[in-house]
Order: C-alpha cells, then sequence, then structure tokens
C-alpha cells in the first residue's frame, strides 16, 4: 500500500512538472489526423519509476491479498472467497471511474486541452485517499492482532496442551493406545 501512496504522488509531481514545463513554453504540439494534441516535452522514461512502483504494489498487495484469502477461507468456500476477492478489485475500479467523472470537467478536461487542467490535483487526491486507507488498515490491522501472552490462561504455552485421556490413562496404568481409539 505504501509503493501504491508513493506511486501516485511520483506520478502527481510529473504532471506538476510537466504542467510547469508548458507554462514556460516547453512543449510539443501534435497533429493526429484532423485532430491537435498538446504534449509535454519531458522524455516518457520519467514515467518508469512510477510503472516500476505500481508493479511493485501489486505484487505485494496482490498477492498477499490472495494468499490471505487463500488460507483464512474454509476449504469448501476457498474459490468463492478468491472470486469475491477479485470481485473487490473490479469494484474498486468501478469506484475509480465514478471519481473521474464527479471531478473530470474540473481537474482533467479532454485531451486537446491537457494542460488547461490539473491533472496533478487528481493524482494527489489518489495518494491522499490511499495514504488515509493505509493508516486506517493499519491501525485496524494493530488493533486485531494479539501477543503471545494475550488470550491464555495460566502458563499453558502454545502447542504444549496434552490430551486429558492419555494423561488419565497413563497415570492409573492403562494403556494409553486403547484409550485414544475407543
Amino acid at each position: 500500500m505504501g509503493f501504491s501512496v508513493t506511486a501516485a504522488a511520483a506520478a502527481g509531481l510529473l504532471e506538476y512538472f510537466s504542467l510547469r514545463r508548458w507554462a514556460q513554453g516547453y512543449h510539443v504540439i501534435q497533429n493526429i489526423g484532423n485532430s491537435t494534441y498538446n504534449a509535454s516535452d519531458i522524455s516518457i522514461m520519467w514515467q518508469i519509476p512510477q510503472y516500476c512502483l505500481v508493479g511493485t504494489a501489486e505484487v505485494f498487495a496482490g498477492v498477499a491479498g490472495l494468499e490471505f484469502s487463500y488460507s483464512a477461507a474454509p476449504r469448501s468456500l476457498q474459490g468463492v472467497v478468491m472470486g469475491l476477492f477479485s470481485a473487490m478489485e473490479g469494484v474498486g475500479s468501478f469506484l475509480g471511474i465514478t471519481l473521474v467523472s464527479a471531478i473530470g470537467e474540473a481537474w482533467i478536461p479532454g485531451d486537446a486541452h491537457h494542460f488547461s487542467g490539473h491533472l496533478d490535483y487528481f493524482f494527489y487526491l489518489l495518494a491522499s485517499l490511499q495514504g488515509i486507507t493505509l493508516i486506517l488498515f493499519s491501525g485496524w490491522l494493530a488493533a486485531q492482532s494479539v501477543t503471545p501472552s494475550q488470550g491464555k490462561s495460566g502458563d499453558e504455552d502454545e502447542g504444549t496442551s496434552v490430551d486429558s485421556d492419555v494423561i488419565s490413562a497413563s497415570t492409573i496404568g492403562v494403556d494409553s493406545s486403547s484409550t485414544l481409539h475407543s
């Protein structure tokens, strides 16, 4: 999640510098067919760090999310839970489309007028929303964690519990294997 926040912030910074260079007169006007498009003169290579950060975020979040979904679900529902995990990614995409539709006219005008808007504000908004989600998730996760000394009674350690039938059978001289099978 941290990589994702960093990627959105990096995209905002790149767009900010692109807008500044446009305002200073450093730009390229492209004619494609009958349409004219404004383009930045900043090298496309500056987008490589953003894509690397997004890819890294997807590897960490996607793989960990699928692993958690698979391991936490009952065996009979593992496929359903993994399907729900994928469906939530689709819901996130729909929320993203809704967000772009809501602020698109103000911050993201059409391609022909690319440098008249503030696409950098959109990326900063995404980074902020992701940062808030990261903080809330981290807080929730910290509240859910249990230290080894919590939740246990007496001096019991995990893995040292012994079957009471075996103890009672061995203390009175009965074969413990017959007790376990009965």
